[in-house]
């Protein structure tokens, strides 16, 4: 699942709010064991498990926008819609509070 969120932070300011985004939500969801790597200062490799599933992927931060690009189990492909609209929320909620 290919997806792109816009913002409008500094390159360094994305990374650490994509930084505090995983590590919050690895605290609130320990059962998802959510875990990411860095490839480099653009790039986050990110996995988690949802209901016994692996969901691995790829958050890249561009100038104006994240994109995302996750290996979503067939079983969640129906709500990619309803998936997306909650990361656009979630993601644009945090840039407002990293403004």
């Amino acid at each position: 699942m290919k997806h792109t969120v816009p913002h409008d932070l500094k390159q360094e300011r994305a990374k650490e709010m994509v930084d505090q985004l995983i590590e919050t939500y690895g605290e609130h969801y320990k059962d998802y064991e959510v875990s990411a790597n860095w490839k480099d200062d653009q790039t986050a490799e990110v996995a988690m498990c949802v209901q016994g599933k692996d969901v691995k992927g790829t958050i890249k931060i561009a100038p104006d926008c994240f994109d995302l690009d996750f290996d979503v189990p067939w079983i969640f492909r129906p709500f990619g819609g309803m998936i997306r609209r909650t990361v656009d929320d979630e993601v644009q909620r945090w840039i407002a509070n990293f403004r």
